[in-house]
């Protein structure tokens, strides 16, 4: 896997030179909130959940899963 592939993955993209992550400039994320932040993804914590959510229904019958940061 190529570099910029992996960074797609994780909802990362350099733009003109500026990492931006799910399409929002991180350094604007910095002027807004200051440093030093963390910051996820709904969007990909809700991909991850339903593939993985899809192979535990395949190998077992009843099964739950706890998020938690």
């Amino acid at each position: 896997m190529k570099n910029s592939d992996w960074l797609k993955n994780k909802d990362l993209e350099y733009k003109k030179k500026v990492l931006h992550f799910a399409d929002i400039s991180t350094l604007d994320l910095v002027e807004k909130f200051g440093t030093p932040i963390y910051v996820i993804s709904e969007q990909i914590i809700r991909k991850r959940y339903r593939d993985l959510k899809k192979l535990l229904d395949s190998v077992y019958k009843k099964n739950q899963i706890y998020f938690a940061v």
